[in-house]
């Protein structure tokens, strides 16, 4: 991990003269956190930082609606980032939405062995009191002023980390590190196929438990970065009035489902939205429900193919996969 980045580091340096900003990632507010950076200085390349907690969905930055005041770009500027395989997805999807611009952008990609879950971590020792962190490809020691705990880092990986099928970036202008191989084997729905696995009453149940826990903070679309309709959002709108402001079983249902049927066959499994949920709702599920759907009718993944065109932004009179059943 050092070695990647001190050659990214040294990447940056070399592409920041042609670019406005180049957003990565800096170290947090303790040893097991870090949070998106946006470098426009040589002297704050030294705050970069690569490491198994870097889970942020950088793309979430790159659509103009999604930018920081003070971060947008005029004409004929760039911007630099950092993207991992499952960030790349989501670019993918922007360019072939016409959201993003690929001649505006200089991409570093990089190889990923998945995303530290801090939340799993909490069960083994407290997370807010934590002074140091020791970690290498296979393990990780975390150390308090009293405790110390070692653990394999399989075991707190992600789900979605667990069933990713692209673990290096999928478009980029320039790699870093060498590349790994995609795991064989994977099933990408398996969290659905689990939860399908459920009777219906349960799965009902299951939901109901979910949607009455939901505060609608909103959290989960605003960090989408296929979310980008910022200022014309159905969940914002009052004419027509869409969604009730009262914050019910009932309602969050509706605020969901909405959600999960807009980014049909446009999600990119990132798990963005459950990643920031304070409530900790598996809310990726809905998009996931509705990627294999677009999946077992098209053979469609969201983001993987730039050169093809999403079956929802298609038309054909017959399609190879639905059938016309008498």
């Amino acid at each position: 991990m050092s070695e990647l980045l001190n050659e990214l580091k040294q990447k940056v340096a070399e592409i920041l003269p042609k670019v406005t900003y180049f957003i990565g990632y800096e170290a947090g507010f303790d040893p097991l956190r870090v949070a998106p950076v946006f470098i426009r200085k040589p002297e704050d390349i030294n705050r970069l930082q690569w490491n198994r907690f870097c889970d942020h969905n950088l793309a979430t930055y790159l659509p103009p609606q999604k930018r920081p005041p003070g971060f947008l770009f005029e004409a004929g500027e760039k911007i630099g980032v950092l993207l991992k395989g499952c960030d790349s997805r989501s670019v993918v999807q922007l360019l072939q939405e016409g959201i993003v611009d690929r001649e505006k952008l200089v991409i570093l990609g990089v190889p990923c062995w998945g995303a530290i879950d801090i939340a799993k971590l909490q069960s083994r020792i407290d997370v807010n009191k934590v002074s140091r962190v020791e970690l290498d490809e296979q393990t990780i020691m975390v150390f308090t002023d009293t405790a110390e705990v070692s653990v394999d880092v399989s075991e707190l990986l992600y789900d979605k980390c667990k069933t990713c099928q692209h673990p290096n970036t999928l478009v980029y202008d320039e790699f870093i590190g060498e590349k790994r191989d995609p795991p064989q084997d994977i099933e990408p729905f398996a969290l659905v196929t689990q939860l399908e696995q459920m009777s219906l009453g349960a799965r009902a149940e299951f939901w109901e438990k979910q949607f009455s826990r939901c505060i609608r903070c909103k959290a989960c679309r605003n960090v989408c970065p296929l979310c980008y309709c910022q200022n014309q959002c159905l969940l914002d709108s009052r004419v027509p009035h869409w969604t009730k402001e009262r914050v019910d079983a009932k309602s969050n249902r509706w605020f969901h489902l909405i959600r999960a049927f807009h980014l049909a066959g446009r999600c990119t499994d990132c798990g963005e939205c459950a990643r920031v949920c304070p409530v900790n709702i598996p809310i990726n599920l809905l998009p996931m429900k509705m990627n294999r759907e677009l999946f077992e009718l098209f053979g469609w993944r969201a983001g993987t193919n730039e050169d093809e065109k999403p079956p929802l932004m298609s038309f054909k009179l017959e399609e190879e996969h639905i059938g016309n059943d008498k």
